[in-house]
């Protein structure tokens, strides 16, 4: 296996609207275990994290929004300048993911149940994206993949589970290996095209459970 760690990409795991969980954290030493190097941010001070669902979402929209996290995001990807970012996001950390598609330093999107990505379909990325949709209750979500898949550099994917799931579910949950799988396979297709120039700090890991 190609060691990541002689790369020039650092991928950013973007948390949902709960926070940074234990699942993210135990995906961090995952993805540094197959050898890439991962930061972890959070949008919330001190790491805050909610495990209701309700205030989770009435905290985000007071107190963060999408435009004051993409900022946040835009500053944490120029001072990794100018090594290119990888980023993957998972609800709401996947539509911010999304909207940096056409960051010049960003070499590529992982992003899983972003379902406000379909508030914006008429964005066309600059770099490949990977964008995984699963059971939505609000939209139409084969209609959704249909329009973002007409940009050549989006692969749209349907994936097992309800929205949420990665925080709600079982390390060792089936769905939760299903998409860790798919996630490594996305990077490893994105980091075949990164040149081995820069080396950058890891980010905040936890071992996950044996």
């Amino acid at each position: 296996m190609t060691n990541k760690t002689d790369s020039s990409a650092t991928v950013l795991l973007l948390h949902e609207i709960y926070g940074i969980t234990e699942n993210l954290r135990y995906l961090a030493a995952l993805l540094e275990q197959q050898g890439y190097r991962v930061l972890l941010p959070s949008f919330y001070p001190e790491n805050h994290f909610f495990a209701d669902e309700q205030q989770a979402y009435a905290y985000f929209l007071q107190h963060v929004d999408i435009e004051t996290a993409s900022v946040d995001l835009q500053h944490i990807i120029s001072r990794l300048s100018p090594a290119p970012v990888i980023l993957i996001g998972f609800s709401i950390g996947a539509t911010l993911a999304w909207l940096q598609a056409q960051n010049p330093h960003i070499q590529g999107v992982v992003a899983i149940y972003g379902s406000r990505i379909r508030h914006y379909t008429c964005l066309t990325p600059s770099v490949p994206c990977r964008l995984f949709f699963c059971h939505e209750k609000h939209f139409d979500v084969q209609h959704t993949m249909l329009l973002l898949a007409q940009s050549p550099l989006t692969q749209c994917r349907w994936i097992h589970g309800e929205h949420g799931f990665y925080s709600h579910d079982a390390w060792h949950s089936h769905d939760i290996n299903a998409i860790n799988q798919q996630i490594i396979s996305a990077l490893d297709e994105l980091m075949a095209v990164i040149p081995q120039v820069y080396d950058k700090p890891v980010g905040e890991t936890a071992l996950p459970p044996q």
